[in-house]
């Protein structure tokens, strides 16, 4: 009796203040948003506006759309358009474009392939041709998607010694390139993070197909919410410089 009075009281206390109970929401993002820094911006400011707490995991783009559609998250940020439309296609979230920024190939500053400023298909060819070491995420990430693409774009299957495949995430990736002196494609944000601790320079960076852009997609009210958030002017801000807000 004591006790179901004491939650009774607790309840009304409760209620009587205001008290909201927390809405956790589950949120996949690509390995390269993390590495970017941008979580460390955005997350503390999503909580205060919009009463949401985010548990957020970071993962490559595939794994991150195969937890949306089994409905692990509520949300993700990715980018791979190919198949987020499929996602959206097969009627399992929505989806809205939020943010852009671009690949770079890196590699050593001597750039023993002589790839400097040539279009990305004659540079990922000359890589293959001199068996110049090259470090690939593959991890089935958004980044090792586009990889893929400009390989198959360049008629080159990259197989052999000096192809490494590492499965891990971008930070980690463009790491190890930098230790073995090698090239990597990194989107421009984690590159302008990690500038100070690595010696690789970029190397391509203008060719248009090296856009890279980001959406969210959602499957829940608070999903939605968060995809509201990162449409707003206060997230736009917080996003650059480190990647150009979508309108």
């Amino acid at each position: 009796m004591k006790r179901s009075c004491f939650l009774v009281a607790l309840l009304l206390t409760s209620f009587a203040c205001g008290c909201k109970a927390r809405r956790d929401l589950h949120v996949a993002t690509t390995t390269s948003v993390e590495a970017s820094g941008l979580l460390d911006r955005i997350v503390p400011a999503v909580e205060k506006t919009t009463g949401l707490h985010l548990s957020v995991v970071a993962v490559g783009t595939g794994q991150a759309l195969k937890l949306l559609e089994r409905g692990d998250v509520g949300a993700v940020i990715v980018h791979d358009p190919d198949a987020e439309k499929a996602v959206v296609d097969r009627g399992v979230a929505e989806r809205a474009e939020i943010m852009v920024n671009n690949f770079v190939l890196v590699g050593p500053a001597s750039d023993p392939a002589h790839v400097k400023d040539r279009p990305i298909e004659d540079a990922l060819r000359a890589i293959a041709a001199g068996a110049q070491p090259f470090v690939s995420r593959g991890d089935d990430s958004g980044t090792h998607r586009a990889e893929r693409r400009l390989w198959k774009a360049a008629a080159v299957e990259p197989a052999g010694t000096w192809y490494r495949e590492v499965g891990q995430g971008m930070g980690e990736t463009l790491t190890m390139a930098n230790q073995l002196a090698a090239y990597t494609l990194v989107d421009t944000a984690t590159l302008s993070t990690f500038r100070a601790r690595v010696t690789l320079v970029p190397l391509v960076s203008r060719d248009p197909r090296l856009r890279n852009p980001y959406s969210v997609l959602w499957r829940t009210a608070d999903g939605r919410a968060l995809a509201d958030w990162l449409r707003s002017a206060d997230a736009r801000g917080l996003m650059r410089p480190l990647f150009e807000p979508v309108p």
